[in-house]
C-alpha cells in the first residue's frame, strides 16, 4: 500500500526545469512582452509614420537651477490610422533618476485619442542634458527630444562692425555698437581699444586730437530682465579722426 501511494505521487509529480530551461522560458516571456512592434495596415493601407504626435515636440527644461524642480506636460496623440499603444522605455542610466513620469497607462488607442504624461524633472547638477525619451509603439519607436539648460549669461554684439563712416581732419563722428544678453543671468562687459597709439616720445608734447580712434569704455551691466526676451542694450560712443 505504501508502495503504491509512493508510485502514485511520482505520477503527478511536475518536473522542475533546469536552469538552462528556466532561463529559455524567461528569455521567451520578455520577449514576447517588449515585441509589440508590428505592421498596421488598414484598408490594404500600411502606416509607416510616427504613431504618436507629442506636443510640445520638443520637451525642454529652459534654465533649471539646482535641486529647483520643473515640470512639463507631454500630450502624445495616436495620429496613426487605427488602435495603437505604446510603452515608455527607461531613459539614459545617467539622468534617469533626475526624471519622474506620472501617467495613466491608456492600453490600446483608437486613432486621434491623447495621453498626458507629467515630466517632473528635479536638476542635481548644473550639467546640461541632451537625450530622449522613448517610446516603442505598435508600429515602431517614437523619440521625442530631452533637452535641459542651465541659467546662463549669452553676451551677443548684433553689429561687430561699428562704420561711422568717412571723417576729416579735426572731426569727430559718433558710431553705436549694440551688446544684447539673451541669456538668463545678468553680467558685465567692458570695450577696450585695441588700437592704441603708440606713445610719444617724452621730450615731445603730444600733438592737439592726437590719439584718436574709439575710446574705451568702462563695465556696461547688462541685466537679463531689461527685456522680455533677458536682452539688455548697452552703447559704447567714441570718436574717429582722420
Amino acid at each position: 500500500g505504501e508502495s503504491g501511494g509512493e508510485e502514485g505521487k511520482k505520477a503527478v509529480r511536475v518536473r522542475t526545469p533546469t536552469k538552462l530551461e528556466a532561463r529559455i522560458m524567461a528569455a521567451a516571456r520578455k520577449r514576447q512582452r517588449g515585441n509589440i512592434v508590428q505592421k498596421q495596415v488598414v484598408w490594404g493601407k500600411e502606416y509607416t509614420g510616427t504613431a504618436f504626435l507629442p506636443e510640445p515636440k520638443v520637451v525642454h527644461f529652459l534654465d533649471f537651477t539646482v535641486n529647483k524642480p520643473m515640470r512639463i506636460r507631454l500630450v502624445l496623440t495616436n495620429v496613426s490610422l487605427t488602435f495603437n499603444m505604446f510603452k515608455l522605455l527607461e531613459l539614459d542610466d545617467d539622468i534617469k533618476d533626475f526624471f519622474e513620469f506620472k501617467f495613466t497607462p491608456p492600453g490600446r488607442m483608437s486613432a486621434g485619442m491623447t495621453c498626458s504624461i507629467l515630466i517632473t524633472f528635479l536638476p542635481k547638477t548644473e550639467r546640461d542634458i541632451h537625450s530622449q525619451i522613448r517610446l516603442l509603439a505598435q508600429t515602431g519607436p517614437v523619440n521625442i527630444p530631452l533637452i535641459c539648460t542651465s541659467r546662463k549669461a549669452l553676451p551677443r554684439i548684433d553689429n561687430p562692425v561699428c562704420d561711422v563712416g568717412d571723417v576729416v581732419l579735426g572731426e569727430e563722428r559718433t558710431g553705436y555698437i549694440e551688446v544684447v544678453n539673451d541669456g538668463d543671468l545678468s553680467v558685465s562687459c567692458a570695450v577696450i581699444n585695441l588700437t592704441e597709439p603708440k606713445p610719444e616720445d617724452d621730450d615731445e608734447e603730444a600733438p592737439a586730437g592726437a590719439g584718436g580712434g574709439a575710446k574705451a569704455l568702462g563695465p556696461i551691466g547688462l541685466d537679463a530682465d531689461d527685456e522680455p526676451a533677458g536682452s539688455a542694450r548697452g552703447t559704447a560712443r567714441g570718436s574717429a579722426r582722420a
